[in-house]
């Protein structure tokens, strides 16, 4: 039924009608009906309960598959108008998106791939190796996925990092899938020890699960439960689901093995739901696989096979080969158990034809098995005895006892050299802690000698600052007394020209007088005269050396004009030059400026001996 409803909401209960919003318009309808009965209230109510939890669920795979179709639209939209390294990183993407689609993804990866070759984009090209070796290994290829890892590793740099962490880590699970567990585990270690330099918990999980699934191939099922629990606390704090739903099938495993079988039937079903939640149709196959063959343990033949189909279609459909070859031998298993042997070797002849493409040893462990039971069941005792030690050959080659020492010696001595580097570390970091003390230490004395630097220089602003306070009112103190002196002068001298001046002068006239009577003295009169004249050029002389009048009345170069015409003799002469002699100065500085000539002429007259004077 399609309904419009809030996008923003995705459960809806209303007049006895319950609607769930699938995306795109869609919703669900569930109709309650009215129950008088308590019994059948109760009774309904646990029913109800759980339709509605299959129809959350049923729900979250629409809302995950919608995302994602979304998120693969966005990409090829944004692919279109991209060029260089960003579209290799695009394609790349597209090929995580397309996991579900074999083919696509395998064409993403290689475009990429291709880009980064032609572009001489090395980070892309390893990238590239990278990606297509676990696509290999997810297909069951590991001759192919090898041939990729050794093309990553020969690009990559001697030194830690997440692409030769990855690479590492595909090596081991090709290795793992040939079952040389050792030189798995060698490489897994590798994996590990540079995650753990770059402190990268996303793959530090990843190597946990697959020495997990090593040590679980060799029989050793309380070191995988280890490294499984190890890898699953990562993947928790991570909140990373593919990881997570793939450590709890592993987990269910090994309590399968132990025969806690509720316990890992509630581990496979947590893990399926998460797979189907995001899509994860690779995990989702194995787990799906996983459960049938717990089913046929537990007894439900119908449900076993049920879950087997279903797991063998969807390895099909995303061409898991090592997943059809399980499955084939899981259903051969069934049969077997249910006493059809022809429809056994159907299945057994299917997983031999795989596994030999594959050149899969375990396939043909198993098969060779399978093959003994049905011969047996049958009353063929001579195939059953020919396919029993072609099963124990492969076995011997399969699972050894020096597998588990060789993979023991190896992780001996990875816990050694990572005890080694943790000691190298601690000394590395005792220096480093060392010389951040003593760099401290010289910064501290630094700063100390900054701050005291910094005090002084202070101290001497503020003193150099004073004494410039001091030296501004000296100054001021000399301009006020200059002035003071000046005005004094000025006063002086007008006060000898203007009052004895006139004085005398007024004597001189009256002598005059006195001087054109007949009667009069003449020869005294006359002396008075000239010693009055004497004392009045005198007086005038004092007048002008103390402030020259044209200094006062017309300015300097007036004033030096009459000086120099003064000190003119027969012998001696002088000369002044002047600019702009119209301009007058500042008062003051005229009368410091007049001063200077007139001491320098007199210096002149005095001591130099010379004729002419420029001035």
């Amino acid at each position: 039924m399609i309904h419009f409803i809030e996008p923003n909401r995705h459960f809806v209960y209303l007049n006895g009608f319950y609607f769930f919003n699938c995306g795109n318009n869609r919703v669900l309808i569930i109709v309650r009906p009215k129950i008088n009965n308590p019994k059948e209230v109760v009774r309904y109510n646990k029913l109800f309960l759980k339709i509605l939890i299959y129809v959350l669920i049923f729900f979250s795979v629409c809302s995950g598959i919608y995302a994602q179709h979304t998120n693969k639209d966005s990409l090829l939209i944004i692919l279109k108008n991209q060029k260089g390294e960003d579209k290799v990183t695009t394609y790349y993407k597209l090929a995580n998106s397309y996991s579900s689609e074999v083919d696509s993804m395998l064409n993403f990866i290689k475009s990429g791939l291709e880009l980064s070759e032609s572009l001489d984009y090395k980070d892309g090209t390893i990238r590239g190796y990278n990606e297509l070796a676990s696509y290999w290994y997810f297909r069951g290829m590991s001759d192919s996925s090898i041939a990729a890892t050794k093309k990553s590793l020969k690009l990559l740099d001697n030194k830690a990092s997440k692409e030769r962490a990855h690479a590492y880590s595909n090596f081991a699970l090709a290795l793992h899938l040939q079952s040389s567990f050792a030189e798995a585990a060698e490489w897994e270690l590798k994996a590990l020890s540079d995650s753990e330099i770059l402190a990268d918990s996303a793959n530090m999980g990843a190597s946990y699960n697959t020495l997990g699934m090593i040590y679980k191939s060799i029989g050793d099922q309380e070191k995988a439960l280890h490294y499984y629990q190890k890898g699953l606390n990562v993947s928790e704090k991570l909140a990373s689901e593919t990881r997570t739903a793939a450590l709890l099938a592993n987990i269910a495993q090994i309590q399968k093995n132990r025969g806690d079988l509720e316990m890992a039937l509630e581990g496979f079903e947590k893990s399926a739901a998460i797979s189907k939640k995001i899509g994860d149709e690779t995990g989702l196959a194995i787990t799906l696989m996983d459960l049938g063959r717990l089913h046929q343990q537990m007894g439900n033949t119908d449900k076993a096979r049920h879950y087997l189909e279903e797991s063998m279609n969807l390895s099909r459909k995303i061409k898991d080969h090592i997943g059809v070859v399980y499955n084939s031998i899981n259903r051969a298993s069934l049969e077997l158990q249910m006493k059809n042997f022809h429809e056994a070797l159907r299945f057994l002849d299917s997983s031999l034809v795989y596994s030999e493409n594959l050149n899969f040893k375990e396939g043909f462990m198993y098969a060779h098995e399978g093959y003994a039971e049905a011969y047996s069941g049958m009353g063929n005792h001579k195939k059953a005895y020919e396919h029993r030690l072609k099963y124990e050959t492969w076995k011997d080659s399969v699972i050894r006892a020096e597998h588990l020492a060789a993979i023991s010696e190896l992780e001996i001595k990875y816990e050694t050299e990572k005890k080694e580097k943790d000691i190298l570390t601690l000394s590395e970091q005792k220096l480093i802690n060392e010389a951040a003390i003593g760099q401290q230490q010289s910064l501290i004395k630094k700063m100390t000698w900054g701050f005291a630097g910094t005090f002084l220089i202070l101290l001497l602003s503020v003193i150099i600052y004073r004494q410039y306070l001091n030296n501004s009112k000296q100054q001021q103190l000399i301009e006020v007394i200059n002035q003071t002196q000046t005005e004094e002068r000025t006063r002086i001298a007008r006060d000898l020209h203007d009052s004895v001046g006139g004085s005398l002068a007024l004597i001189k006239n009256k002598l005059q007088a006195i001087h054109s009577k007949p009667a009069a003295k003449q020869k005294e009169v006359t002396e008075i005269l000239e010693t009055i004249t004497a004392t009045s050029d005198q007086v005038r002389q004092i007048a002008h050396n103390l402030m020259p009048g044209e200094l006062i009345r017309f300015g300097l170069v007036p004033a030096i004009r009459t000086l120099i015409e003064q000190v003119n003799k027969e012998n001696f002469h002088a000369q002044f030059y002047a600019t702009e002699p119209e301009k007058r100065l500042e008062p003051t500085l005229e009368i410091q400026l007049y001063r200077i000539v007139q001491e320098a002429v007199q210096n002149v007259l005095k001591h130099a001996g010379a004729k002419n004077l420029y001035i």
